[in-house]
C-alpha cells in the first residue's frame, strides 16, 4: 500500500504547523480537550469577555490556578503549544477612543491596557510563549485616506489623482476632517462637501483687515462682490472652500519645511506658525481663528460705548458731563454705572473667550497624530510587561520559554485605522520605538533596546480581514491581487510579522468560510509567509470543527485515517465522522445510543444484542 505524504503537495503546510482557535464564547479548558481529540499541535485560547467573565463570555480571569495549570499539563502533555487571543467586547481601542464618551480617555485606554495585561499573565501561566493578539482598530478615517500619508492625501481632490480604494463615487466629494482636543480629548469630526463655500475675512501680513477703497469701484462707481454690493470702508471678505485648504495647506508646509513663518498664524505660536499641519489640521485652525476674530469684534463694540459711557460719567469741577453739557441726576448716574459695570463684564467675558479660543488652538491635534502617540504608548507598555513577565515566569520555573511571549495588534477591519496593512506595519514600528526608548531610559544600549522591542512587538495578519478591501478596490481584479501581493511583501521586508490568521472569505465580509472555499489563493499566501517565523492559526468561524477538518483536507494533511493504494483522498474517513466533538457521536444506534442518551430504538442491532457500531 502506498503511503500517503502531504508535504509532497506544493505550497501546503503539515498539522505540525498549522493551530486552531478555540470558540471564544466557550468554555477554554473544554475547547482545549476538544482540540486535542483532533490531534491539532497548536491551539489558539480566545476570551470575548471583559471585566467580570461568564460563562458565555469567558475572561482570563474566569479561569483560577488549578484550571490554568490543567491547560498547561494537558498542552504539555499532548505536545500542544498554545497562544492567546484577547477579543474582549465593549474595550476601547489601544488608543483609548470611547464615542460613548465623546472621544479620547485615559481610563478608556488604561482599560483596554488592563484587559491586555490579564491576557498577558495569563499567557505567561499557561503558554511556553507566542503570540498575546488583539485588534487594531484604533479610530474611524475614511476608506479613500487609508494607507496614505498628508502628502498624499492632499491629492486626493486632484483631478487627476485616481485613488485605489474608494467608498463610493461621492467619495471624492466628501472630504473629512478629524482633530483632538489633547487636553479633554474631545473629538471634532466629520464630512465636507469639497464644493462647500466659506467665507473669511481678507488681512495683510500684519493681520490688519483690508478694506474697499475708491480703487476697488467699477466704471459705474459700485463695488459688487460675491453677488453683494459693498461700499469704500466695508471689510473684504474672501470665499473659499475644501479644494483651497488643500492648495494653501501644501503652501503653508512648505513654508514650514523652508522654517519659515505663515504670517497668518503668527500669533498663535509656533506650533501652527511653523510646523506642518494636515488639511484638517489647517482648516479647524482657521474655523477658530475666525472665531477669535469675532469675539474681537464684539469687545471693539463694548468698547466703543463703555468709552461714551466713561464721557458721560465724566464731570468736570462743577460736576457738568463733557458729553451731556450739564449734571447728571442721581438716577441717571446710577443707570449709567450699571451700563458701565456691565461692559467691563462683557469686555471681560471676550478677553476670556479669546484666550480659551487661543488654547484651544494650540491644544488641537489632527486625530491620526494624536491616536499613534497613543497606540504606540500602549504598545509599549504592553511590550515592557510581557518581556518582564516572561522573565519572571522563567525566573520562577527554571525553564525558558520554548517561544518569546509577544504583543500582537492584528488588522481587523477596513472602516477602522490599523485595518490598512500599511496602517498596521506604522502601529507597530511605532510602538517598537516607543518601548524601545523606554527601555534606552533604564539603561539598555540602543541597539539592545530595539532586539527587545521587537522582540515583544509584532503583528498578528489576518490574511482574510485583508481581504475585505477588495469591495473597496477601484481597479481591475487582477490589479487587487498585485497590490494584495504587493502588500505581503511589504509585510514581510519590514520585519514586523509575527503571527498570522487563516481563514477565507469572498471579500465583502468577514464571514470565516474555510479556507480555499472562499477566493483567496490561500496555498500561494501561506507559502509565502512560511519564509518567515510565524505562527499559522486557523480561524474556523461558526461552523467549527467542520471549517477545520476543511483547512486540514485543503492543505492536504491528513489527521487518521486508512491512505489507499491509489493515494486518492483519504478525507471521506473523518469527514463526516465525530471527530473532534464533545458531544456524542450522530451515527450511534441501539441500546448502546440509549445509555449515552439518544432516543432511539433498538431496531439496529444484531439479534445477539451486540450494537452495529
Amino acid at each position: 500500500m502506498a503511503s500517503y505524504n502531504p508535504m509532497e503537495r506544493e505550497g501546503t503546510i503539515s498539522v505540525e504547523e498549522m493551530g486552531v482557535t478555540t470558540a471564544p464564547m466557550r468554555d477554554q479548558l473544554e475547547e482545549l480537550k476538544a482540540k486535542i481529540r483532533m490531534g491539532v499541535s497548536k491551539v489558539e485560547l480566545g476570551f470575548w469577555g471583559a471585566g467580570k467573565g461568564s460563562a458565555q463570555n469567558p475572561t482570563p480571569g474566569t479561569y483560577g490556578k488549578h484550571e490554568r495549570q490543567a491547560m498547561k499539563e494537558l498542552a504539555k502533555i499532548n505536545e500542544i503549544e498554545l497562544t492567546t487571543h484577547a477579543t474582549p467586547i465593549g474595550v476601547a481601542p489601544l488608543s483609548g477612543i470611547d464615542m460613548q464618551r465623546g472621544g479620547y480617555s485615559d481610563q478608556a485606554r488604561k482599560d483596554a491596557i488592563d484587559e491586555i495585561k490579564r491576557a498577558v499573565d495569563f499567557a505567561s501561566e499557561v503558554t511556553t510563549g507566542g503570540a498575546v493578539v488583539m485588534h487594531a482598530g484604533e479610530f474611524q478615517r475614511p476608506i479613500i485616506e487609508a494607507g496614505l500619508e498628508n502628502g498624499e492625501k492632499i491629492k486626493i481632490r486632484d483631478d487627476s489623482y485616481k485613488p485605489k480604494f474608494m467608498e463610493h463615487e461621492a467619495a471624492k466629494e466628501k472630504a473629512w476632517f478629524s482633530v483632538v482636543d489633547t487636553r479633554s480629548g474631545q473629538i471634532q469630526q466629520g464630512f465636507i462637501d469639497t464644493t462647500q463655500t466659506f467665507r473669511e475675512p481678507v488681512m495683510d501680513n500684519d493681520g490688519k483687515v483690508l478694506v474697499y477703497t475708491d480703487a476697488d469701484k467699477d466704471v459705474n462707481g459700485k463695488i459688487i462682490e460675491d453677488e453683494e454690493e459693498h461700499f469704500v470702508g466695508d471689510p473684504k471678505l474672501r470665499a473659499y472652500t475644501w479644494m483651497d485648504v488643500i492648495k494653501e495647506t501644501k503652501e503653508h508646509n512648505e513654508l514650514a519645511r523652508q522654517d519659515k513663518p505663515d504670517p497668518q498664524f503668527k500669533e498663535y505660536g509656533p506650533k501652527y506658525e511653523k510646523e506642518e499641519m494636515s488639511p484638517t489640521e489647517y482648516f479647524q485652525v482657521k474655523q477658530v481663528r475666525n472665531k477669535v476674530l469675532a469675539s474681537r469684534g464684539q469687545r471693539a463694540y463694548y468698547q466703543q460705548i463703555l468709552d461714551q459711557t466713561n464721557e458721560v460719567l465724566a464731570a468736570d469741577d462743577a460736576g457738568v458731563s463733557p458729553r451731556l453739557g450739564r449734571k447728571l441726576t442721581s438716577e441717571e448716574r446710577r443707570h449709567q454705572e450699571e451700563l458701565q459695570n456691565h461692559y467691563l463684564e462683557g469686555i471681560a467675558q471676550m478677553r476670556g473667550q479669546e484666550a480659551e479660543l487661543k488654547e484651544q488652538i494650540d491644544r488641537m491635534e489632527d486625530v491620526e497624530k494624536y491616536a499613534l502617540e497613543k497606540t504606540a504608548e500602549s504598545l509599549a507598555t504592553l511590550g515592557m510587561y510581557t518581556m518582564e513577565k516572561q522573565k519572571a515566569e522563567e525566573k520562577a520555573s527554571g525553564e525558558k520559554f520554548k517561544h518569546d511571549l509577544f504583543i500582537a495588534p492584528e488588522n481587523v477591519f477596513p472602516e477602522q485605522y490599523g485595518g490598512h496593512p500599511e496602517e498596521l506595519i506604522k502601529i507597530i514600528k511605532e510602538g517598537r520605538e516607543a518601548m524601545a526608548e523606554k527601555l534606552m531610559n533604564k539603561g539598555l544600549s540602543e541597539r539592545q533596546a530595539q532586539k527587545e522591542a521587537s522582540t515583544h512587538i509584532k503583528a498578528t495578519f489576518d490574511i482574510a480581514h485583508a481581504n475585505l478591501w477588495k469591495r473597496y478596490f477601484t481597479g481591475k481584479e487582477e490589479d487587487y491581487w498585485n497590490w494584495y501581493s504587493d502588500q505581503v511583501k511589504r509585510l514581510q521586508d519590514e520585519g514586523v510579522l509575527g503571527h498570522i490568521h487563516v481563514t477565507d472569505n469572498f471579500g465583502y465580509a468577514d464571514e470565516h468560510v474555510a479556507p480555499g472555499q472562499g477566493n483567496l489563493p490561500i496555498k500561494e499566501l501561506v507559502e509565502k509567509f512560511k519564509k518567515n517565523d510565524v505562527d499559522f492559526v486557523v480561524e474556523p468561524g461558526w461552523k467549527g470543527d467542520q471549517n477545520i477538518i476543511e483547512s486540514f483536507k485543503e492543505f492536504g494533511s491528513p489527521i487518521y485515517g486508512l491512505s489507499r493504494s491509489d493515494a486518492s483522498d483519504p478525507w471521506n474517513v473523518i469527514d463526516t465522522s465525530y471527530f473532534g466533538r464533545t458531544a456524542p457521536p450522530y451515527f450511534v444506534v441501539g441500546g448502546y445510543a440509549q445509555q449515552m442518551g439518544e432516543q432511539v430504538g433498538k431496531d439496529f442491532s444484531a439479534w445477539s444484542g451486540v450494537p452495529f457500531e
